[in-house]
């Protein structure tokens, strides 16, 4: 799972596919399911990528104020949007027993933390000036940002782990 983090620390987020393909048991395999989070990861990816020239534009100091602000203002929304989709196709997963714990941990962090972007893209689209647009982003750099980033983090590894030991190749993208 790669975790997008908005403009800043690295990147917070991945979207999981809906599990279609299930068991008889009427649940995914433990493989099933991990490569539904690695194509998942992969989609989301692609479209973190697409926001990655806007959020450079935020970034850069010699931008006019207006066109950081404006980048701002697409690419936040945006991105809570991928994070929205992410926990959508989460919660329609049917995890196997084997990771249903870390599959609830990686919902919670994930809730908690669309949570905090979901406000910060409001705060974001009020945003009137580089100072106003700094404190609405001002979150992304606080402890709830940090520790819902380690919790989803800590659940990825868990998942990435469980598929190493079972011989899955998947690549979660974990970040750390």
């Amino acid at each position: 799972m790669n975790i997008l983090r908005l403009a800043l620390p690295a990147a917070l987020l991945a979207v999981m596919a809906v599990a279609a393909g299930c068991k008889g048991s009427g649940g995914l395999s433990l493989e099933d399911y991990l490569k539904r989070i690695e194509e998942a990861d992969n989609q989301s990816s692609e479209r973190y990528d697409a926001l990655r020239d806007q959020l450079d534009l935020l970034a850069d100091q010699s931008a006019p104020d207006q066109e950081r602000i404006d980048a701002a203002q697409s690419a936040v929304p945006e991105f809570a949007s991928i994070l929205d989709d992410f926990l959508a196709a989460l919660e329609a997963l049917d995890p196997p027993s084997e990771v249903e714990k870390e599959h609830e941990e990686a919902l919670a962090a994930g809730e908690a933390t669309s949570e905090l972007f979901d406000d910060v893209a409001t705060q974001v689209g009020n945003a009137e000036s580089l100072i106003e647009l700094d404190q609405a982003l001002q979150p992304l750099n606080g402890p709830a940002y940090i520790a819902a980033d380690e919790r989803f983090t800590g659940s990825c590894l868990a998942l990435q782990a469980t598929a190493d030991l079972n011989k899955i190749d998947v690549n979660l993208d974990c970040a750390e």
